[in-house]
Protein backbone atom coordinates (compact mmCIF):
# COMPACT_ATOMS: atom_id res chain seq x y z
CA UNK A 1 0.00 0.00 0.00
CA UNK A 2 1.42 3.28 -0.88
CA UNK A 3 1.78 5.94 1.18
CA UNK A 4 -0.78 8.27 -0.17
CA UNK A 5 -3.65 5.78 -0.66
CA UNK A 6 -2.24 5.18 3.46
CA UNK A 7 -2.67 8.26 4.11
CA UNK A 8 -6.09 8.93 2.05
CA UNK A 9 -7.52 5.44 3.94
CA UNK A 10 -5.93 7.39 7.61
CA UNK A 11 -7.78 10.33 7.00
CA UNK A 12 -11.09 8.68 5.71
CA UNK A 13 -11.16 6.64 8.91
CA UNK A 14 -10.65 10.01 11.16
CA UNK A 15 -13.48 11.80 9.14
CA UNK A 16 -15.37 8.76 10.08
CA UNK A 17 -14.92 8.69 13.41
CA UNK A 18 -15.41 12.71 13.75
CA UNK A 19 -18.44 11.60 12.22
CA UNK A 20 -20.12 9.08 14.04
CA UNK A 21 -18.77 11.20 18.25
CA UNK A 22 -20.48 14.22 16.62
CA UNK A 23 -23.62 11.74 16.01
CA UNK A 24 -23.11 10.60 19.30
CA UNK A 25 -23.39 13.87 20.82
CA UNK A 26 -25.78 15.29 18.38
CA UNK A 27 -28.64 12.62 19.55
CA UNK A 28 -27.58 12.35 23.10
CA UNK A 29 -27.21 16.19 23.28
CA UNK A 30 -29.33 16.15 26.79
CA UNK A 31 -26.95 13.63 28.58
CA UNK A 32 -23.70 15.23 27.18
CA UNK A 33 -24.73 19.02 27.82
CA UNK A 34 -23.35 19.72 31.63
CA UNK A 35 -20.21 18.44 30.46
CA UNK A 36 -20.11 20.40 27.04
CA UNK A 37 -20.89 23.72 30.07
CA UNK A 38 -17.90 22.23 31.92
CA UNK A 39 -15.87 21.84 28.57
CA UNK A 40 -16.10 25.51 27.63
CA UNK A 41 -15.60 26.97 31.48
CA UNK A 42 -13.09 24.26 32.41
CA UNK A 43 -11.04 24.19 29.05
CA UNK A 44 -11.42 27.11 26.59
CA UNK A 45 -9.08 25.92 24.20
CA UNK A 46 -10.20 22.50 23.73
CA UNK A 47 -14.04 23.66 23.58
CA UNK A 48 -12.54 26.61 20.68
CA UNK A 49 -11.86 23.09 18.43
CA UNK A 50 -15.33 22.95 18.36
CA UNK A 51 -16.91 26.10 19.05
CA UNK A 52 -19.10 25.90 16.13
CA UNK A 53 -20.25 22.75 16.63
CA UNK A 54 -21.01 23.10 19.86
CA UNK A 55 -23.25 26.47 19.59
CA UNK A 56 -25.19 25.06 17.17
CA UNK A 57 -26.22 22.23 19.77
CA UNK A 58 -27.75 24.53 21.86
CA UNK A 59 -30.19 25.79 19.21
CA UNK A 60 -32.90 23.51 19.12
CA UNK A 61 -34.07 24.61 15.24
CA UNK A 62 -29.92 24.12 14.64
CA UNK A 63 -29.59 21.02 15.97
CA UNK A 64 -32.57 19.41 14.43
CA UNK A 65 -30.78 20.41 11.11
CA UNK A 66 -27.90 19.26 12.01
CA UNK A 67 -29.87 16.10 12.62
CA UNK A 68 -31.49 15.66 9.02
CA UNK A 69 -27.75 16.82 7.67
CA UNK A 70 -26.36 13.60 9.53
CA UNK A 71 -28.76 10.99 8.72
CA UNK A 72 -27.59 12.65 5.18
CA UNK A 73 -23.88 11.58 5.19
CA UNK A 74 -24.22 8.34 6.91
CA UNK A 75 -24.31 6.81 3.58
CA UNK A 76 -20.65 8.34 2.81
CA UNK A 77 -19.75 6.04 5.81
CA UNK A 78 -21.11 2.70 5.34
CA UNK A 79 -18.08 1.05 3.90
CA UNK A 80 -16.29 1.90 7.15
CA UNK A 81 -19.23 0.39 8.64
CA UNK A 82 -19.70 -2.83 6.96
CA UNK A 83 -15.27 -3.36 7.26
CA UNK A 84 -16.18 -3.14 11.36
CA UNK A 85 -19.60 -5.06 10.98
CA UNK A 86 -18.84 -7.39 8.45
CA UNK A 87 -22.05 -9.93 6.96
CA UNK A 88 -19.68 -13.01 7.26
CA UNK A 89 -19.14 -12.53 10.60
CA UNK A 90 -23.01 -11.55 11.54
CA UNK A 91 -23.67 -15.10 9.37
CA UNK A 92 -21.16 -17.05 11.57
CA UNK A 93 -22.89 -15.61 14.69
CA UNK A 94 -26.42 -16.03 13.85
CA UNK A 95 -25.64 -19.86 12.98
CA UNK A 96 -23.97 -20.49 16.46
CA UNK A 97 -27.03 -18.60 18.20
CA UNK A 98 -29.64 -21.12 16.14
CA UNK A 99 -27.54 -24.14 17.74
CA UNK A 100 -27.80 -22.44 21.01
CA UNK A 101 -30.07 -24.37 23.43
CA UNK A 102 -31.45 -22.25 26.67
CA UNK A 103 -30.53 -23.27 30.48
CA UNK A 104 -32.80 -23.67 33.17
CA UNK A 105 -32.67 -23.02 36.55
CA UNK A 106 -31.43 -25.33 38.93
CA UNK A 107 -34.42 -26.33 41.56
CA UNK A 108 -33.55 -27.46 44.51
CA UNK A 109 -35.73 -31.06 45.80
CA UNK A 110 -34.96 -29.87 49.58
CA UNK A 111 -34.61 -26.39 51.13
CA UNK A 112 -31.01 -25.04 51.32
CA UNK A 113 -29.29 -25.71 54.68
CA UNK A 114 -27.90 -22.44 57.00
CA UNK A 115 -24.24 -22.66 57.87
CA UNK A 116 -25.58 -22.67 61.11
CA UNK A 117 -28.63 -24.49 60.87
CA UNK A 118 -28.37 -28.38 61.88
CA UNK A 119 -27.13 -30.67 60.12
CA UNK A 120 -29.62 -32.90 57.87
CA UNK A 121 -27.42 -36.11 58.53
CA UNK A 122 -28.59 -36.13 62.11
CA UNK A 123 -25.90 -35.56 64.06
CA UNK A 124 -26.97 -32.76 66.45
CA UNK A 125 -24.14 -30.40 65.15
CA UNK A 126 -24.37 -27.01 63.28
CA UNK A 127 -23.58 -27.92 59.57
CA UNK A 128 -20.73 -25.62 59.19
CA UNK A 129 -19.21 -28.08 61.76
CA UNK A 130 -20.02 -31.40 60.35
CA UNK A 131 -21.04 -32.12 56.69
CA UNK A 132 -20.13 -27.99 55.76
CA UNK A 133 -16.27 -28.46 56.04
Amino acid sequence: MSNAVLNEFIQDEKGAMTYFQECTVLYNYDIYKTSIKKLEKDYPDLYALKVEFFNKLTSNIERKKMQVEYKKHLGDYKHIINRFFDEDDSEENEEGLRDFESQEPTVREESKVGRNDLCPCGSGKKYKECCGK
